[in-house]
């Protein structure tokens, strides 16, 4: 081999070609490099060159290979040895990347076949916090917490120097360590303690990011952490969408937006408040991607389609539970409410009495008869009888076609009659559709029995 080139630092530690060799007092062995210092060299070999050792022939002498690729024999040239220096590793805590080698310092289970200081090849990743790697033949699976990474270095070289950060800088995340960040991720230092993961960390929009070690950490460049909070700003509204409004006091620009309205997103460029929303009324406003929560398309046409109408004094049937108010509840309303409560309208509720509020989505418009017929059955389900039903003794009151209107109590029931014994003692027979219910026979305290239903 010709001399080597890019040789630098000839002193006792050289780097030849990316690769450092230290100055040693020995024989010369094929893979060490020699340097020539011998000034009676022929010119095909260069007094001061290195060169490689290919081989040591059969009378213990070193070859290289000259400048014109002939193999040359140093047993009587005058050289300096210099070896290769070992490989090392450096101990990094970071998470491991396939083929990387990792040293086991903290085992969590007694049961994993390896032990602390055993050393491992990783062979894949199978998800933010394990990856699985290979130990005596076998495939393992170890947690991120139970290693730290073996960075190949040249002996002598020193660790690089990590630029110290500190409290209030933004930084790029390297190796996701805790689980709670992501790679490549922009975070800002929030604090310090002397742990072995020294920084707490943040997102760029406040969320807590746990704490992280130095090696995880570089300083993040301007322009990173500009995109990172470009990125923010704009959060899951890249390409527009539909959103509901959480918190309108984030921006000066949502003038007349309330919380609970729902609004259309589109990107409004490079400005302070990136994107815009509009509302189903054309209500425009300008804010970022924390004054909203997406919402599916489906989620933004239900809430936006054409609400029924309803005036004051109207009845209405619930078709959806709505807090105190249940499905087959009967409302009356009574007022509207403002723009800005979730809910539409103030109601009074005809079935079970009691007052409260409703959302128009969950209410169904119903007839002045139809509220009459069920608050009819609702009576007499409330006696434990459908309506109608009339029973011996019940003291009712009914027309007859020559007296007019009687009452008194039942005494024969029949399907389209009712005989009626008056108080009298009277006997009439009355049409059963004209008949009302007065007192129910288990009610009245004018009976022999007390009140007791004794006949139906």
């Amino acid at each position: 081999m010709a001399k080597l080139t890019n040789v630098k630092y000839p002193n006792e530690v050289v780097e030849i070609e990316g690769v450092q060799y230290r100055k040693v007092d020995r024989e010369a062995l094929a893979g060490d490099v020699v340097k020539i210092t011998d000034e009676d060299v022929p010119g095909y070999v260069i007094d001061g060159g290195f060169y490689e050792v290919t081989r040591i022939d059969s009378h213990g002498d070193p070859q290289i290979a000259d400048e014109d690729g002939d193999e040359f024999d140093l047993g009587c040239t005058d050289f300096d040895v210099y070896e290769k220096l070992a490989v090392g590793y450096r101990e990094v805590k970071r998470k491991a990347n396939p083929g990387e080698r990792i040293r086991i310092v903290d085992r969590w289970s007694a049961a994993d076949p390896y032990g602390n200081e055993a050393e491992l090849t990783v062979k894949s990743r199978l998800d933010a916090f394990r990856v699985m790697a290979e130990f005596g033949g076998k495939d393992v699976i170890v947690n991120d917490k139970e290693y730290v990474v073996l960075e190949p270095v040249n002996r002598g070289e020193p660790a690089p120097q990590l630029e110290r950060l500190t409290v209030g800088d933004y930084a790029k995340v390297i190796a996701a360590t805790n689980g709670l960040v992501s790679r490549n991720e922009i975070v800002k230092i929030v604090a310090y303690d002397e742990t072995a993961a020294p920084f707490r960390i943040e997102s760029l929009s406040g969320e807590y990011r746990g704490w992280e070690y130095a090696e995880s950490l570089v300083r993040a460049t301007e322009a990173e952490v500009e995109a990172a909070r470009k990125a923010v700003k704009i959060g899951e509204f890249v390409n527009g969408g539909y959103a509901v409004v959480v918190d309108p006091r984030k921006s000066v620009a949502m003038g007349g937006f309330l919380v609970g309205d729902y609004v259309e997103v589109a990107f409004n460029g490079d400005r302070v408040s990136v994107l815009s929303v509009r509302r189903k009324d054309g209500l425009v406003g300008y804010c970022n991607a924390d004054a909203l929560r997406k919402v599916t398309r489906e989620e933004y046409e239900e809430a936006t389609k054409p609400k029924p109408a309803f005036n004051v004094g109207d009845y209405a049937k619930v078709i959806a539970d709505n807090f105190e108010h249940r499905v087959g509840h009967i409302v009356q309303i009574t007022g509207d409410e403002p723009s800005y409560s979730e809910f539409d309208f103030a109601v009074k509720r005809i079935t079970y009495g009691g007052d409260g509020y409703i959302a128009a989505k969950n209410i169904e418009k119903i007839s002045a008869e139809e509220v009459a017929r069920i608050e009819e059955e609702a009576k007499w389900a409330a006696i434990g009888r459908k309506v109608g039903e009339f029973r011996r003794g019940d003291f009712v009151a009914g027309e007859h076609r020559e007296d007019g209107v009687v009452s008194g109590s039942v005494e024969y029931l029949g399907s389209e009659l009712l005989g009626v014994r008056a108080t009298s003692g009277s006997y009439y027979v009355v049409v059963r559709s004209t008949v009302k219910l007065i007192v129910p026979v288990g009610q009245r305290f004018d009976l022999s029995e007390g009140g007791a239903d004794i006949s139906k």
